[in-house]
């Protein structure tokens, strides 16, 4: 493959956070579930398995000088012999490529001294704990050298800001200088804590591309750093559930090597079982199979272009007829099995709905309720009136207590817990009459 034609000297790929071994959370808990049987969970886990093949084989493609992996390489299963294996002969077809490999640990497998670990070919260098040090390596073109520096866990629970080791380090040439490190970075709270640094930490040490790893959402757009280089997390390599930080496209970065520093890098795929959340507005939609039809739609829609299955995860919401049927559906638990029934019976061949979350309301006639006797009248005039500044907070809490028979100690003090209960209200209202 050519190189890119954008000035660059030489290809760096980070990626991050394999987790090699780890369960797929979002498959195993429907391995019970008569359309994902035990054997199509297995073949969809055994693809999953592969997105670590992938990365090798597109970071040859692209000719890469260098793959960098900032942690978590494994997942508590690095002492299995067979995984091990694997990724010795993996690490062996990317050294036999002219690629050099770099790794740090991570907390999911940090670099303590009792752990078995097979042999990596030469062209690996894995990073200990400890100080970070500086490897020099020189590009495909034989000439131009640049530095890589890492650090890795010492242990699990890692407290102490690695982040500001670096900054003791004294590279020829800061801008053409790769940091690798697995922390989190600005302390979010969406993963642990572990070597936690500040956006100022990593700006002020030598170096030009900061390759992270830990937090499992890609960092997109890559943030700038002051020397003109950059700083990201790459994601994990392979979602593993419908959580939103694991819905997207999962792979890695591209990093363009230029003569005065590291370009703008950009994201490329390797996940081969992909997951996703799927909004689905079926407001003003008649029937039942109205709903199944939009559902199959958006579906599909989302899943275009992607070379592998995609797990969604459903959400149904907005007001519509077939919101009785629906709910119907839902607690006979057949609504799930009626939507699944819509796409192919293989879920290898593009993918499967894993869970639908029905949150439709009951489709709503302004105008039939306002001309009614019923309560729903009263109560909507007494709103618009309050709208319109017509009466006061306290009187629409009085005609809520009068002609709504509310507890008192239920009624806000505020518009906008007042207006929710009356939205209740009318919603069992509405219940009542079609019930």
């Amino acid at each position: 493959m050519a190189k890119a034609d954008d000035g660059r000297i030489g290809t760096l790929i980070h990626a991050a956070d394999l987790h090699l071994g780890a369960p797929i959370e979002g498959l195993f808990r429907y391995s019970d579930d008569e359309y994902l049987d035990d054997d199509a969970v297995s073949r969809l886990i055994d693809r999953a398995s592969k997105a670590f093949e992938e990365l090798v084989s597109k970071t040859i493609e692209k000719e890469a000088d260098i793959l960098v992996l900032a942690g978590d390489i494994y997942d508590g299963s690095e002492n299995e012999f067979r995984i091990q294996d694997n990724f010795r002969n993996q690490m062996k077809k990317l050294v036999d490529a002219k690629v050099k490999v770099f790794i740090v640990h991570g907390n999911h497998d940090p670099q303590v001294k009792e752990r078995k670990v097979l042999e990596l070919p030469p062209g690996v260098h894995v990073f200990d704990f400890g100080k970070p040090k500086i490897e020099k390596v020189t590009l495909r073109d034989g000439e131009t050298k640049i530095e890589v520096a890492g650090v890795s866990f010492e242990t699990e629970k890692e407290e102490e800001n690695l982040a500001l080791r670096f900054c003791d380090l004294k590279p020829e040439n800061p801008n053409l200088t790769v940091g690798i490190l697995h922390t989190n970075v600005g302390g979010g709270d969406t993963h642990g804590n572990y070597a936690p640094c500040k956006k100022e930490d990593l700006e002020n040490a030598p170096i030009g591309y900061w390759a992270l790893g830990h937090v499992h959402k890609r960092t997109d757009p890559p943030e700038e750093l002051p020397n003109g280089g950059y700083w990201a997390y790459s994601g994990n390599l392979q979602g593993r559930s419908v959580k939103p930080s694991e819905c997207e496209p999962k792979g890695a970065l591209e990093v363009p090597i230029k003569s005065g520093g590291f370009g703008k890098p950009s994201f490329f795929s390797c996940d081969t079982v992909r997951f996703n959340r799927v909004e689905v507005d079926v407001t003003d939609l008649k029937t039942q199979d109205d709903v199944y039809e939009e559902v199959k739609e958006k579906v599909e829609e989302s899943r275009l272009e992607e070379n592998c299955p995609v797990l969604s995860r459903v959400e149904i919401k907005g007001r519509t007829e077939a919101h009785k049927d629906l709910m119907i559906s839902e607690r006979n638990g057949n609504l799930i099995g009626d939507i699944r029934g819509k796409f192919s019976d293989d879920p290898l061949e593009q993918g499967s709905v894993l869970k639908i979350d029905l949150k439709t309301r009951p489709s709503v006639d302004i105008e039939e309720w306002r001309n009614s006797e019923l309560f729903v009248s009263a109560l909507l005039e007494c709103l618009e009136e309050f709208k319109n500044g017509e009466k006061s907070l306290d009187d629409v809490e009085k005609d809520l207590l009068d002609k709504g028979n509310v507890d008192a100690t239920l009624v806000s003090k505020n518009v906008e817990h007042v207006l929710d209960r009356a939205q209740q209200i009318l919603i069992d209202e509405w219940d009542g009459r079609n019930g």
